[in-house]
């Protein structure tokens, strides 16, 4: 009886000092690895590149790109002109901080800009590297995080199409990005229940900051029939 109690004691040392080093390898890990921050990139070599920060891709017609959740004090950026790797290398960010980088093949990577993402607990940032309205006083107007939810957007979708005219579907389009955010893809969608090519070209303009993929907004010219019109907003899109 009493082997028995000293093994199930030992059973029960083992297990519990198994379970606190599991959990102070977890906590360790947590603390060092893993934050919350941005990491925002600008290519100033012309041509066509992609960037990867770890696993996570990011494509952009106008050489920015944009990572907004980055859970890694330490990830690997990769950045790629077709199949040739141009740079690959461990960086190192801040909790809390939105990270700007420049990349060039001259000059390499250097930092340009470090942003503390919140201001009073409301996100402070526009979509690349200044703060939005009165950074001072706080009073900041909050960034749109999360895309509409899908049934907001079939009721915004059926409603636009229920409308006769143009006008009343642009209306609805400014109502609902008023407050709320969309994915390139939706936006692309919206578009095309317009009718006129002007109006398209006037709406993609006004409800550029609410979208949520901005690196994807040149997918929009798809929605264009004239050159002049799926040109012109390249050229808008360049100057954002």
């Amino acid at each position: 009886m009493i082997s028995i109690t000293h093994t199930n004691n030992n059973h029960m040392k083992r297990f519990i000092l198994s379970g606190l080093a599991l959990l102070y390898a977890t906590l360790s890990i947590a603390h060092t690895n893993r934050v919350k921050a941005e990491v925002f990139v600008e290519i100033l070599d012309r041509g066509t590149y992609t960037v990867y920060l770890e696993n996570e891709f990011s494509g952009s017609s106008a050489g920015k790109f944009r990572f907004y959740d980055v859970f890694n004090s330490t990830p690997t950026l990769s950045v790629l002109q077709g199949t040739t790797v141009l740079f690959k290398k461990k960086i190192s960010i801040q909790e809390g901080v939105r990270t700007i980088l420049q990349f060039s093949q001259r000059g390499g990577l250097k930092i340009t800009g470090s942003l503390n993402i919140f201001r009073n607990r409301v996100y402070a940032l526009n979509d690349w590297n200044d703060y939005i309205g009165s950074y001072n006083t706080g009073v900041v107007p909050p960034r749109y995080d999360q895309a509409t939810s899908l049934q907001s957007y079939n009721d915004l979708l059926r409603l636009v199409k229920a409308e006769g005219f143009d006008d009343g579907r642009m209306r609805l389009i400014y109502a609902a990005t008023k407050n709320g955010s969309l994915s390139a893809a939706r936006m692309k969608q919206l578009l095309t229940e317009l009718r006129f090519e002007e109006n398209k070209l006037e709406v993609a303009k006004n409800i550029y900051a609410a979208c949520i993929d901005k690196e994807n907004y040149f997918t929009l010219v798809e929605a264009f029939t004239f050159r002049s019109n799926k040109e012109a907003l390249l050229d808008f899109i360049k100057k954002q």
